[in-house]
């Protein structure tokens, strides 16, 4: 779970941040402790990124992992997601180029103690991202992406995919992802 480790400002995390061998996010003056990851977990980052990378155009997008920060200005939030996906060329919060602000699509894999944070206050933050289109849940203790999408009538709607055969369409990147891909090699 992120804990809460103390007030700081935008410069100070930064500064910080930058020096450090821990990751924290940060949300609105509280830097937040992030844990580490189970081996389920990264296997499922594995094969998502394997299997976006090789089916996107990358003359159009970049897929990166999670060391690459997002900064959300509207909620004065940095956050570090399991997946993001930019079209090119990037857009950099500053000339460290560590720090992105226009991902389309974001993929966090959820576990028990990031399940709330992830579905509530982290997805309030990246839909107020200019051009964000897709959001994806991915569970790590059973069959089941959840895929949030800007519709036709700009609202987010939601379809869950459990079924081993399902394909998920990532609309924003031109590309489908089979759920068989996500899981390959995890057993439940």
């Amino acid at each position: 779970m992120n804990t809460v480790i103390q007030k700081i400002t935008i410069p100070d995390y930064l500064d910080k941040e930058r020096k450090s061998l821990e990751r924290t996010e940060y949300v609105n003056g509280e830097e937040l402790k992030m844990t580490g990851a189970s081996y389920i977990h990264n296997c499922i980052v594995v094969n998502l990124l394997s299997a976006i990378k090789n089916s996107l155009n990358s003359e159009k997008f970049k897929v990166l992992s999670n060391d690459m920060k997002v900064w959300i200005p509207s909620k004065n939030a940095f956050f570090y997601p399991d997946i993001l996906v930019l079209p090119i060329p990037p857009q950099f919060h500053d000339e460290s180029n560590d720090i992105v602000t226009n991902p389309i699509c974001i993929f966090e894999v959820l576990s028990d103690s990031t399940r709330n944070f992830d579905k509530g206050e982290k997805f309030d933050s990246y839909r107020s991202i200019t051009r964000f289109q897709e959001y994806y849940l991915v569970e790590q203790n059973k069959k089941l992406v959840s895929q949030y999408f800007i519709n036709a009538n700009g609202n987010w709607e939601l379809i869950e995919f459990t079924k081993s055969e399902a394909t998920i369409p990532l609309k924003s990147l031109e590309i489908q992802l089979g759920l068989s891909e996500i899981y390959e090699g995890i057993e439940f």
